[in-house]
């Protein structure tokens, strides 16, 4: 303890004061010695940097099983979660990408892991990645991909990228991002496939439109608030209003017992919010109405699920909200 204190006293004291003088620099007997590298490794463990580097040669040696660089993904995602601007750097980006055309889909879907979590809120990773064409390869891949758990995280990967990062939404709309986004609503041959891709697609596409009315982002950092318009004219909201309506049949509604009821809550739950979100902004409210004029199915559809929403799991609309949907159908 007094070796503490005296050591508390010799960095905080000043010239003048009552230190201890400092040892004579030119005595080479008293000159600290350098510690072996070998052994701060051993105390201190090394540098996320430099085992982020050795992870990623773990991952690209073809002779190590698929399953153990599968894992060693997993190990890498944790790195980049701990170190600021972590795959840019390092050089990284352009290695990651190669992944995107490997032949095993485990090797796909960790790539796409770690990119997702190193773009996250990350500026300087986001640049970088912009500048290796990072988003242009998703996109490709996003059209390509076969595998539904590899196609969500490739959307979840764009997500990271583009979300609050007006640069990188600049190149998500030149490189026709927003369409393809679109055109993926609903799309999917398989029934539940196309529900958990329809899902993160609304949810991003729910994000970037909460994000372009957001007044306290500066504007220059936000979608344009013409966003949400050029949705409905690509086809946003027709998608939304065929999946909304397929998603639930009213005349296959039990009385009771809704447990057997044949519909996913979340993709439910996307889709009215996205027509709520819709429906509160102007021009998109307008553009609802006209598409809605002479269609009485949705009117009837959204009377009856208000009706049955205190026994649908997953719908949580205040009065008030249904009242804004029953006004655009």
């Amino acid at each position: 303890m007094e070796k503490l204190l005296n050591w508390a006293i010799l960095n905080t004291a000043t010239k003048g004061e009552d230190a201890p003088e400092q040892p004579d620099s030119a005595d080479k007997n008293l000159v600290p010695k350098k510690f072996d590298p070998e052994i701060l490794n051993m105390i201190l463990g090394k540098p996320l940097s430099t085992q982020m580097l050795e992870s990623m040669e773990y991952i690209e040696n073809e002779e190590i099983s698929v399953e153990n660089r599968e894992i060693e993904f997993e190990n890498l995602e944790m790195f980049v979660e701990q170190i600021d601007a972590a795959a840019g750097p390092l050089g990284l980006w352009p290695r990651l990408l190669k992944f995107l055309d490997n032949e095993n889909e485990g090797l796909r879907f960790g790539t796409l892991w770690v990119m997702a979590t190193a773009l996250q809120h990350n500026p300087a990773a986001q640049k970088r990645f912009g500048e290796d064409n990072g988003l242009e390869k998703l996109l490709d891949h996003l059209s390509k991909e076969q595998s539904e758990r590899v196609k969500t995280k490739t959307i979840y990967a764009i997500s990271s990228y583009v979300r609050n990062n007006n640069a990188g939404f600049v190149q998500f709309v030149n490189h026709k991002g927003v369409n393809t986004l679109v055109e993926l609503i609903g799309s999917t041959a398989s029934k539940s496939s196309s529900t958990e891709i329809s899902k993160k697609v609304l949810f991003l596409l729910f994000a970037l439109i909460n994000e372009s009315q957001d007044a306290i982002i500066p504007k220059e950092a936000r979608p344009p608030t013409e966003f949400p318009l050029a949705l409905c004219e690509l086809g946003l909201y027709s998608k939304i209003k065929t999946l909304l309506l397929s998603v639930v049949s009213i005349t296959s509604l039990p009385e009771s017992n809704t447990d057997q009821i044949g519909y996913d809550s979340g993709l439910l739950d996307n889709c009215l919010n996205l027509i709520l979100l819709l429906a509160k902004i102007p021009e998109c409210n307008e553009y609802i109405k006209n598409v809605n004029k002479n269609d009485r199915e949705g009117i009837n559809f959204i009377s009856e699920l208000k009706k049955k929403s205190e026994e649908l799991v997953g719908i949580d609309l205040s009065e008030s909200d249904w009242e804004v949907l029953s006004s655009v159908f």
